[in-house]
């Protein structure tokens, strides 16, 4: 980073308390795979994609992959937070993130 390039923003990361749990669900050396995706996301939370499935395009959800986890979150309405959804397996992550969007509702 040059002199005079601005420092990238870092924003608070919020995980919902059922990512919470699945989190430490996860074995040490994923755990620090996704910490270091979610710091990412804090610097430059734009790079996920955003999911375009109509049942979920109403939360403005993104996803981005970390090996075989895929975190889903969302830009807060508090611009210095992004809120965590889901954090979850590839095979599981839409279930997951179906039953959480059923319950929020």
């Amino acid at each position: 980073m040059g002199k005079d390039e601005p420092k990238p923003v870092e924003r608070r990361v919020l995980l919902t308390q059922h990512c919470e749990r699945e989190y430490r669900k996860l074995h040490d050396s994923i755990k620090r795979l996704v910490e270091k995706t979610l710091k990412e996301i804090s610097v430059h939370p734009e790079i996920g994609y955003s999911l375009t499935d109509r049942v979920f395009k109403d939360k403005d959800l993104y996803s981005i992959h970390c090996g075989d986890i895929r975190i889903i979150y969302r830009f807060s309405h508090n611009p210095g937070e992004v809120e965590v959804w889901a954090i979850a397996h590839r095979n599981h992550i839409y279930e997951d993130l179906q039953r959480y969007r059923s319950i929020s509702s």
